[in-house]
């Protein structure tokens, strides 16, 4: 096992044991082990669907990188023109959607957000994570990387409308 795995381990175990008395009231119907694994999935569920969007961006970095104010970022996510992912105390924004500065919204970005959002499947999560995913279609390079490509991007579009039809199914 990794160092990492071990500290990992190490300081459930710690948790655990400064806990006896809710370890003590488990109800008898329940498997401490089952317990045990769901809080291990849920402790690195936040790691996984990191890896699954992307790099991101929180609310005060891109807040000042735009120049618009939080409000401002809120409505374009109300509005499903914007992706924003909630975080603790902060909404994440996929990086894949602004300009290599971070200073603009892609217009491809908002463009396959139209797209999601004409169809009527508009998943913040499933979109991020399918933009970020390497696709097959697409040679296995990945929707994002694609949107500042003017030679590729109507694929990406293309790719897009067919995969938002599929999920509204």
């Amino acid at each position: 096992m990794s160092d990492r795995m071990d500290r990992l381990l190490d300081g459930f175990r710690d948790a655990v044991i400064h806990l006896p008395d809710l370890v003590d009231a488990l109800p008898d119907d329940i498997d401490p082990y089952d317990i045990g694994y769901e809080a291990g999935r849920a402790a690195l569920a936040p790691v996984a669907w990191a890896q699954a969007v992307g790099d991101r961006v929180q609310t005060t970095e891109l807040t000042e990188r735009l120049g618009v104010s939080r409000q401002a970022l809120q409505k374009r996510v109300c509005n499903h023109t914007l992706i924003g992912l909630p975080g603790k105390r902060t909404t994440h924004f996929p990086r894949w959607q602004f300009d290599v500065t971070g200073k603009q919204i892609l217009p491809a970005a908002e463009r396959v957000l139209r797209i999601f959002r004409t169809s009527g499947e508009f998943d913040p999560y499933m979109i991020a994570t399918w933009m970020n995913a390497p696709c097959p279609d697409l040679g296995d390079v990945r929707p994002a990387d694609l949107l500042d490509d003017e030679g590729r991007v109507g694929e990406v579009f293309e790719l897009a409308r067919a995969v938002a039809k599929r999920w509204a199914q």
